[in-house]
């Protein structure tokens, strides 16, 4: 998982290996991923309420989207980034969330 969100670029979130906590079962490639970026308070920032999030094959097995470039992010600000996967049905299957700060790109 990323620590730090690029600003102007485009960034690439991945979760690898993606498992259900209960019962370790691998999340399979009919989960439907979304991601979301969200400030200090909850708000979600950008245009998009969420960015797909595609199954690629593996090893390793991960679903992947990402967050685009025109997302207007704050240098040194914290953001969160929150991965959802669910089922068909809309069960959500799991859920990861993680802060990231904004800088430039060295």
């Amino acid at each position: 998982m990323i620590d730090t969100i690029a600003i102007g670029c485009d960034n690439l979130v991945e979760w690898r290996e993606p498992c259900d906590e209960a019962t370790g079962a691998f999340i399979g490639v009919d989960a439907v991923g979304s991601v979301a970026i969200k400030d200090g308070s909850g708000s979600v920032v950008g245009g998009a309420a969420s960015y797909a999030a595609s199954y690629a094959a593996g090893p390793p097995r991960r679903y992947q989207a990402t967050i685009p470039r025109s997302v207007p992010v704050v240098e040194g600000t914290t953001y969160y980034i929150e991965f959802t996967l669910t089922s068909g049905d809309g069960t959500v299957q799991g859920f990861r969330r993680w802060d990231v700060v904004a800088a430039y790109e060295e």
